[in-house]
């Protein structure tokens, strides 16, 4: 039955993160064009106007990448919101399928649309320099020097980096939907609620995360950059991150299963 919801899921949201995709492929494709077509030795002395098309090209790139972010988040969150909490959550509970279910197909749908969302950006912007050498040796020499500081070669840290990511794209989620959780308990202004308890938790998970990282950094005094403090810190990343998903996902499912409160 989580398959079948899950198909459920992509199938009816999947046409509006398409447009978003578009757009960003689009603007890219645009950005890139302009910037083949500018003279970038001299450009707003030779072609005015043609630098200033260039210019806003990439600025339209920038900000279709900025909004493509915040417009999945939107679309996750409304996915969740009017399927389970509005109007269609009454057929939704009605279906034989428990709480579990529909919490888990709504977490690993927008898990995986987030995880599409970056390879989209990611392709976009293998698109808009194509061609231009940044893959080559600027790009590549900060690639490398960043994967060597953050000790990413060795094997362990690697994997705990990958892991801690991986958590992230979950608890990106889940706060979403924890949140909306509880501001459906408002008897007023839910909608505000639920954006008031996202802001807060995300405010209270950053000064957690800055303490923390003081904390390490007092601990591990004098193995700052090495091998065994990218390992520790990434493992304390991963478990923490794993922590607020388990809280935001055993919340969830009970305010759906003991206080639901539909629209």
């Amino acid at each position: 039955m989580l398959g079948k919801l899950l198909k459920y899921d992509f199938k009816s949201t999947f046409f509006y993160y398409l447009l978003v995709y578009a757009a960003v492929l689009g603007t890219s494709v645009l950005a890139r064009l302009s910037v083949s077509a500018a003279d970038f030795d001299s450009p707003f002395q030779n072609n005015v106007l043609m630098g200033m098309t260039t210019v806003g090209a990439i600025v339209l790139y920038t900000g279709a990448c900025a909004a493509s972010m915040v417009l999945v988040l939107f679309f996750i969150a409304m996915r969740f919101y009017k399927n389970l909490l509005g109007n269609e959550g009454y057929l939704s509970f009605t279906l034989p399928v428990t709480e579990n279910a529909h919490l888990l197909s709504k977490v690993l749908s927008g898990v995986l649309y987030l995880l599409l969302t970056y390879a989209v950006l990611l392709l976009s912007g293998f698109i808009i320099s194509a061609g231009t050498g940044l893959w080559g040796s600027p790009f590549g020499n900060v690639l490398e020097r960043f994967i060597r500081n953050s000790r990413l070669h060795h094997p362990a840290v690697g994997i705990l980096y990958l892991l801690k990511s991986a958590a992230l794209l979950f608890q990106t989620v889940l706060i979403v939907y924890f949140s909306i959780c509880v501001g459906q308990l408002a008897a007023r202004h839910r909608v505000l609620g639920a954006i008031g308890i996202y802001l807060g938790v995300n405010l209270v998970l950053g000064m957690v995360t800055v303490l923390g990282s003081a904390v390490f950094l007092r601990l591990l005094e004098g193995e700052t950059g090495t091998t065994l403090y990218y390992g520790v810190t990434y493992l304390a990343e991963f478990l923490f991150r794993i922590l607020v998903c388990i809280g935001c996902y055993a919340g969830s499912y009970c305010l759906l299963k003991y206080r639901l409160n539909l629209e």
